[in-house]
């Protein structure tokens, strides 16, 4: 029987952002490993994240700068809201012995009057008297149960590095990475498109949980019970493909094959089986193929939480036989553990 000839997948380039730092030139890595590595090894890497922290704009290093990146890097108590003081309503049926009387703007008086509802005019605000209960929304601060998660590194903000207006935070870690990785490559861009057709280019990328922040799912469905404002951008910005679509539209503009393979924790290996199979078959000559999750937000984290998946601060205290949570040890995945953390990241492969 002949040999069947098949093309060698070869991965030539990576990038992105995790809570360790940057992936290309294995800085993530290092800063993983950096108890174990010699100064020297580490100096580009402290470096780097100097940079990307907002710690420092020259390459000179001190004692408190490194200090400061090791604080705001792995795993470690969640930034981007604060678990402390997380906004919660709760409902209330309000009662009095004599009638419920409050004033309003007229534009914000219901278009359905409760039959219970008594409403006189004043200019531009009414007065309404409500006799028996009156249903209501009570707001709350809260304490979440988990205060540990993977956020990228502190200060660093890749909505500010492009023209971002109201991305998501998945979108644009995807825009970072993709330039991220294709920056890697030890050469430009427009070399590679010279060697091959338009059309020879697949992009695989996604996220298992869409995209869900305030700029889309979560704010699309929450706004119009906390009187916000859906958005034109909100629906389309949710897609589960968007990362996929942004790197074509933002940074390589492809017209090659496009989407995303969804498998929950598996999603990234999953696109890249669909590019490795694209550059076998001959689809493709190049496949850039990545995940871009953002899900430490606490609308995620509770769904993920009343479920059992994640370490509660109570379960890490009694591991260590500790009344003080350490974030630091919330992820053990080959030792005694509580549950999985989650984490901000975007990898791309080339």
């Amino acid at each position: 029987m002949g040999l069947i000839k098949m093309k060698l997948p070869l991965i030539v380039g990576f990038g992105g952002m995790n809570a360790a730092g940057r992936s290309s030139g294995f800085h993530s890595y290092k800063r993983m490993v950096s108890d174990v590595l010699s100064d020297a090894d580490m100096a580009s890497t402290w470096q780097d994240l100097a940079r990307r922290m907002g710690l420092s704009e020259t390459d000179s290093l001190n004692a408190d700068i490194i200090d400061a990146i090791k604080a705001g890097t792995l795993v470690r108590r969640i930034e981007s809201f604060d678990p402390d003081n997380l906004l919660y309503q709760y409902k209330a049926s309000l009662q009095s012995s004599d009638a419920i009387t409050f004033t309003l703007r007229k534009s914000k008086l219901p278009n359905r009057i409760p039959d219970n509802w008594q409403v006189e005019e004043q200019g531009s605000k009414v007065t309404i008297t409500v006799t028996g209960e009156l249903g209501a929304l009570l707001e709350d601060r809260v304490s979440f149960p988990v205060t540990s998660g993977g956020n990228i590194p502190t200060g660093f903000d890749p909505a500010k590095l492009y023209q971002s207006r109201f991305h998501p935070r998945g979108l644009s870690l995807t825009i970072y990475g993709a330039s991220d990785a294709l920056n890697s490559l030890g050469m430009d861009w427009d070399t590679i498109l010279q060697h091959i057709e338009p059309d020879q280019v697949s992009v695989y990328a996604g996220s298992a949980l869409a995209q869900v922040d305030e700029n889309s799912l979560s704010g699309m469905l929450a706004a119009p019970l906390t009187g916000g404002r859906v958005s034109s951008k909100m629906m389309a910005l949710s897609l589960a493909e968007m990362p996929a679509d942004f790197i074509n539209g933002y940074v390589i503009n492809s017209i090659g094959t496009t989407g995303t393979n969804m498998g929950a924790c598996a999603t990234f290996l999953y696109n890249l089986r669909q590019g490795m199979n694209d550059i076998q078959q001959g689809h493709s000559r190049v496949a850039i193929v990545g995940n871009a999750e953002a899900p430490v937000v606490a609308d995620i984290m509770e769904g993920f939480r009343v479920m059992g998946a994640l370490a509660e601060d109570a379960q890490l205290k009694a591991l260590d036989n500790s009344d003080v949570v350490d974030n630091r040890r919330a992820c053990r995945p080959f030792a005694e553990n509580a549950g999985f953390t989650m984490q901000k990241r975007h990898n791309l492969w080339c």
